[in-house]
């Protein structure tokens, strides 16, 4: 598993080339590793075990919860 910090840095550089932090979690996906931890990160925050200072942060980069919304 991959710190934290270094994969909030990996969405920040994929958002800066896609426009958005929606990273495929598909296997044939080159971004897969860092769409299942996006995926990790809306499950975390559903189930209340999101810290509040991570997702103030990925708040911060216009980070969509509900894929629902998009």
């Amino acid at each position: 598993m991959l710190d934290w910090e270094i994969c909030f840095e990996q969405l920040l550089e994929y958002k800066k080339a896609n426009g958005n932090c929606n990273a495929s979690q598909h296997h044939h996906s080159k971004n897969a590793k860092l769409g299942r931890w996006v995926r990790t990160q809306r499950r975390t925050k559903k189930t209340f075990q999101l810290s509040e200072e991570r997702e103030a942060k990925l708040d911060s980069i216009g980070f969509v919860w509900n894929v629902c919304q998009m």
